[in-house]
């Protein structure tokens, strides 16, 4: 299936969004200047100027910090998914599911990707480990469900950068449903 015009110039205002905002910084995770940081990787760090010479030692060594980082990730990820059941994992995979609980939601938070993102306040109790918000506390709320299965942490919407394509409203019919957006819903 090809993507239609309107996927496309929305996948493309997310790249450029990305690029643009998040590409290349500090927060970027997994890029050179986060293995060259000794408060980050901490005894991992390596020199910047030695990987730049191509110092073998360097490089190894960032081989194996990388190697770690990402493997780590990944048995984490896949720990999390293992642990979800069935009739959950079915539902956080179903777009039409999705798009229903949103839908569905009585919190005014979740009625369009730009109240989402500008007024949900989503979080996690650090106590309970259960998903929280201080805006609808007592409104139960898919995202808070999926919060706790995915085991999520910290303040999960209300990104301070956020890209301009997802600032519409959620249609499960509708191509401009973004990436962004989307990961949003879970």
């Amino acid at each position: 299936m090809k993507p239609t015009a309107a996927q496309v110039r929305t996948t493309r205002e997310v790249v450029a969004w990305y690029l643009k905002h998040h590409f290349k910084t500090p927060d970027d995770p997994g890029m050179l200047p986060m293995f060259c940081d000794p408060a980050r990787v901490g005894a991992f760090a390596v020199d910047e100027s030695a990987v730049a010479r191509g110092d073998a030692r360097a490089l190894f060594k960032l081989l194996v910090t990388t190697t770690m980082f990402q493997r780590l990730r990944d048995a984490l990820v896949l720990k999390i998914l293992r642990g979800i059941p069935r009739n959950d994992a079915d539902k956080l995979t179903d777009l039409d599911a999705l798009a229903s609980l949103a839908e569905e939601s009585r919190c005014p938070h979740a009625a369009s990707n730009r109240a989402l993102i500008e007024q949900c306040d989503l979080t996690k109790d650090a106590t309970t480990k259960a998903g929280a918000c201080a805006r609808n506390p007592l409104v139960p709320c898919h995202l808070k469900r999926h919060t706790e299965l995915l085991k999520r942490y910290g303040r999960l919407v209300g990104a301070r950068r956020r890209p301009p394509a997802v600032h519409r409203p959620l249609d499960r019919n509708s191509p401009r449903l973004t990436p962004p957006a989307f990961a949003f819903m879970l």
